[in-house]
């Protein structure tokens, strides 16, 4: 009776013991994971593997997310991505359990051996060093390191330089070092790892050739991508807007307006308006549902630890002010199409995509209406200092540049009317025709950007 199920269990843990197999290509990937890949990118693509991935973790810091890397952590494969928090790219990869994944370079496996010998005869001679801080002997390649823990019994003698593995490949004791982890990175140093441009890795790593291209706002006309040599403007048609752009990643219509009962026309049936989502150059478009044209622009900074992570790359933005909020219409008028202008982790859950909506028109169905905007005059700008606004920047200093944006909207959106948003509220300050959408860490996480009411398209 006891036959039958012996021999399925066998086969059932070989299935489930089974390693995934990574190619080692120093300096730049291991497996799928190329180094300038993007974040968005990365996280698309675990979701798609969750038959082979089960468990993500993401880790950043929730009080500042440009003080230290992006992590992406897959405990299963016993691997660790890092980002670089200001352009989301990856540029170090950290096998921090190399039992746990089968490692190729050049069709042999590196990891089946652990031993420091193993791992110099198959990529060669290298000049290892004793890193004291890290109590570890390092043996160094082009794009990659080899990291090695040194019992504490032989610390001293490595740190006076007394003995050197490359020459005798085991400890003083006759016992073997074993590999302990191994980081592939960009650039020369893995201490300060690099990322290459995006035109030498985009085809790659699935990226976009515009990635972090630089998006000038321009409040009364509209955006300008420089890196692609097009713009777009209120009043354009959707025709136009794709002829500039290409055609949009989704397209969502609008299935409700909160606002539409203060109108004067509120019973007027009219067509809804809708986005031409444009997810990796971060950035929507609205349009009226009846006129056809552009009314309304949004960029967005793809901040973790926001209730839209991971639906947008970063949009490199810059919005050019006068310090002086007064000057800001004025601005509008004489500006010319030629100028310049605490640690948290999540766990990532695979889930089916769903229509984006933009979070000021949708949830606030126009709410920019009832924004306390600044009232501004007509002088002239050319004197004033400006203010640069960027996905770097801290709305604090921003508003503190400005002087005076009135009073915030605080907006707590949920996914469904029956959950919570478990990110918390954030906060839309309205400035002219612009509102900027902040987190509670003082970051800008969206801009939006309108054509103000008494302007004829």
């Amino acid at each position: 009776m006891d036959s039958p199920a012996s021999s399925v269990s066998p086969v059932s843990e070989r299935k489930s013991d089974k390693k995934l197999e990574m190619d080692v290509i120093p300096g730049k990937a291991i497996g799928p994971f190329c180094i300038g890949m993007a974040l968005n990118a990365l996280l698309t693509h675990l979701e798609a593997q969750y038959q082979n991935i089960h468990s993500v973790k993401l880790f950043y810091s929730d009080e500042d997310p440009l003080c230290m890397d992006v992590l992406v952590q897959i405990p299963s494969v016993g691997i660790e991505l890092r980002f670089n928090a200001e352009s989301q790219r990856l540029h170090l990869i950290d096998v921090f359990d190399p039992t746990k994944v089968t490692l190729l370079y050049n069709s042999n496996v590196i990891n089946e051996s652990l031993a420091f010998s193993s791992i110099y005869h198959s990529f060669g001679m290298a000049r290892g060093k004793y890193d004291k801080k890290r109590r570890k002997y390092l043996l160094p390649y082009p794009g990659l390191v080899f990291f090695f823990p040194v019992p504490a019994v032989h610390e001293s003698i490595f740190a006076q330089g007394k003995t050197d593995l490359t020459v005798d490949f085991l400890f003083p004791d006759g016992s073997d070092p074993i590999l302990s982890n191994l980081c592939l990175f960009g650039g020369s140093d893995f201490e300060a790892p690099d990322t290459p441009p995006v035109s030498e890795v985009y085809r790659r790593c699935s990226l976009s050739p515009h990635y972090g291209q630089q998006v000038q706002v321009l409040p009364g006309h509209g955006l300008r991508f420089k890196g692609m040599g097009v713009e777009v403007h209120f009043g354009d048609s959707c025709q136009t807007v794709i002829t500039q752009l290409g055609p949009p990643s989704d397209v969502f219509y609008k299935s409700e307006d909160k606002m539409r009962i203060h109108s004067s026309r509120a019973s007027t049936i009219s067509c809804a308006d809708f986005f031409y989502n444009y997810f990796s150059l971060g950035v929507d478009v609205l349009f009226d549902g009846t006129s056809l044209k552009a009314k309304k622009f949004v960029v967005h900074a793809n901040v973790p630890g926001h209730f839209d992570f991971h639906r947008y790359d970063r949009c490199n933005f810059l919005v050019q002010l006068p310090a002086h909020t007064s000057a800001v219409r004025s601005l509008n008028r004489h500006h010319s199409s030629g100028d310049e202008a605490g640690i948290v982790s999540a766990t990532v859950v695979n889930q089916q995509p769903s229509a984006v909506m933009n979070p000021v028109s949708q949830e606030l169905g126009g709410a920019e209406a009832q924004m306390s905007n600044v009232d501004l005059s007509d002088e002239a700008v050319e004197d004033l200092p400006s203010v640069s606004i960027t996905p770097l920047s801290r709305w604090d200093a921003v508003k503190d540049s400005l002087q005076s944006c009135g009073k915030p909207v605080v907006f707590n959106r949920a996914p469904s009317p029956n959950t919570t948003n478990p990110f918390g509220p954030t906060l839309f300050w309205g400035l002219s025709d612009l509102i900027f959408e902040v987190m509670a860490n003082n970051y800008i996480v969206s801009i939006t950007m309108f054509l103000p009411e008494d302007v004829p398209q």
